[in-house]
C-alpha cells in the first residue's frame, strides 16, 4: 500500500480545484466527491469498466446527497479541518 506524501496530497487539491472550476461546483462539493469516492474504493467498489463507473457515480452522489439532505454537519466540518491541517504541508 502506497502511502500518501505532502506532494500527493498538493496534486489531490490542486486536481480537486481544477475539477470544481471544469464541473461549475464549489471546491467544498468536489472534495467531497472525491473523499466519499476514496471510501468508496477502501469499501471494495472499482471503477475501471464503465458499469463499475456508473455504479460508483450512483453511490456517489447518494452519499452527497445524504450529507447535503441531513442535519450532520460534522462531515464537513472534519473535511475542513484536515483541509486547514492539510493546508500547512503546501
Amino acid at each position: 500500500t502506497k502511502i500518501a506524501n505532502a506532494a500527493d496530497l498538493k496534486l489531490l487539491f490542486l486536481k480537486t480545484f481544477r475539477n470544481a472550476d471544469k464541473f461549475k461546483v464549489t471546491f467544498d462539493e468536489e472534495f467531497h466527491r472525491v473523499m466519499i469516492h476514496g471510501i468508496l474504493h477502501l469499501c471494495g467498489y472499482k471503477d475501471k469498466t464503465k458499469a463499475d463507473a456508473e455504479l460508483m457515480r450512483k453511490k456517489e452522489n447518494a452519499s452527497l446527497n445524504y450529507f447535503k439532505n441531513s442535519k450532520l454537519q460534522r462531515f464537513k466540518v472534519l473535511l475542513n479541518e484536515n483541509f486547514i491541517f492539510l493546508e500547512k504541508f503546501m
